[in-house]
């Protein structure tokens, strides 16, 4: 299930320094790559996709996908892609377009440069993932790549879109499967992946369409995954999507954490991590009415024929 244990531990590091600097005396348990993959697999998740969508992790990722190896019970698999906020910051770093750092919709300052956006322009952090594609024989995705039109600024919509066809391209040439992050940018990712010719697997991570768009990944035969979201009250339009998938294409479901982030309900707001999973999947099973087992065999089936090593 696709999770970036690397960022969960910085995560839990950055939340237990904000919380002193508050002087709050919260117990927060900080947590290694390790531990917290022994914590996942004793609830029963002891399949894990590890995410590298930013140059470094990805260029580091064979040294986390060892970690997790040798928690006994755990399987692991790699994905690499540069998020497409990342591709935002090549563009902007070494390349020296300063105009594509503006305000986005978040309302956020953009992120800062940071030594890996300065040294690398876009194309050459793209060259770098798709040599560390190929250098680990764990990595069998491309992803998380795609569209966010959220956290980036309509400048740089072009260059997300580059940066996209880029990565469409390596997986196809690999034969690997496209893992595709899309933020506020739906009718884009899909416009692309027809024009351009999609991979023979493609999952939409952290789907967060509608049904409507569901029924179009049915038709072209692209896998959907649900996380945290779907846990929380306003989102009845996602819930929409989960049930059509559910019972016109159930061989295309897949759930997953994202972890650290999209914590699920009761406990959104913390920081995430894989052992979180069952509360989605027992909210997914009563939302849809189906005993969890079969909800949790169908997924499984699932996982296995997307995400099948390389």
């Amino acid at each position: 299930m696709h999770t970036h244990l690397d960022m969960c531990v910085h995560s839990l590091l950055r939340l237990k320094s904000e919380l002193e600097h508050q002087g709050k005396d919260y117990p927060l348990e900080l947590l290694s790559v390790s531990e917290i993959a022994q914590r996942s697999v004793s609830v029963g998740i002891n399949g894990f996709l590890h995410c590298a969508c930013e140059l470094q992790g990805i260029v580091g990722i064979s040294e986390v996908l060892d970690t997790i190896e040798q928690v006994d019970g755990a399987h692991v698999q790699g994905a690499v892609a540069l998020h497409p906020n990342e591709t935002v910051l090549h563009a902007a770093g070494k390349g020296g377009n300063s105009d594509l750092l503006q305000t986005a919709e978040d309302g956020l300052d953009p992120p800062r440069l940071r030594e890996m956006h300065l040294s690398y322009d876009l194309d050459e952090a793209i060259t770098k993932v798709y040599e560390v594609a190929q250098s680990d024989a764990r990595i069998s995705v491309i992803g998380e790549t795609g569209l966010d039109y959220f956290r980036s600024a309509s400048v740089a919509k072009d260059t997300q879109q580059y940066s996209f066809r880029k990565h469409i391209d390596m997986a196809k040439e690999l034969g690997y499967a496209l893992q595709i992050h899309d933020r506020d940018a739906h009718e884009d990712v899909l416009s692309i992946l027809k024009r351009d010719g999609a991979p023979e697997r493609v999952l939409f991570h952290s789907f967060s369409g509608d049904a409507q768009m569901a029924a179009t990944c049915a038709e072209n035969g692209w896998y959907m995954s649900f996380s945290g979201p779907v846990t929380f009250n306003p989102n009845h339009t996602l819930r929409d999507a989960l049930r059509y998938v559910w019972q016109e294409a159930p061989h295309l479901l897949l759930t997953e954490t994202d972890a650290p982030f999209l914590t699920p309900a009761p406990h959104r707001g913390r920081t995430n991590i894989p052992a979180m999973i069952p509360y989605t999947l027992r909210y997914m099973a009563d939302f849809l009415e189906v005993p969890l087992l079969t909800l949790c065999n169908t997924i499984a089936q699932n996982e296995a024929r997307v995400f099948e090593a390389r």
